[in-house]
């Protein structure tokens, strides 16, 4: 297997099972809840800036669509992960009055597993 193809795989089972995770029990109350934890915050940016530097220094440059959108995906996680790690508690003052409405963030977890899913169709 390509990395090409792995990293396709990784993203679209990430997207897909984290937004059933979050959106079919108790998790999505607990996440806003631990986006005000300070120690949360910077596990989360370490954690997206390592998924994001490895999505952007293994995909190429240019390829199909769903590798441009690997390589989208990566350099927000990055962008995610620095600024957090920056900025921590700034950042999640900026965010918190739109991802506070849970409608809002049912939406987009609905619109990530329905992009996890157009991701997956294109490997299998």
């Amino acid at each position: 297997m390509s990395v090409d193809i792995f990293l396709i795989k990784f993203w679209g089972w990430l997207l897909v099972l984290s937004g059933v995770i979050v959106l079919s029990g108790p998790a999505l109350e607990n996440l806003v809840k631990l986006s005000e934890n300070e120690a949360f915050s910077v596990i989360s940016g370490y954690i997206a800036l390592l998924m994001g530097l490895f999505t952007v220094l293994l995909t190429p440059g240019c390829g199909t669509a769903r590798l441009i959108v690997v390589k989208i995906l990566g350099i927000i996680a990055l962008i995610k992960g620095i600024s957090l790690m920056m900025f921590g508690q700034k950042i999640g003052k900026v965010f918190r009055p739109v991802f506070s409405s849970i409608l809002i963030v049912r939406i987009l977890l609905i619109l990530s597993i329905i992009f996890g899913a157009w991701m997956l169709m294109g490997v299998y």
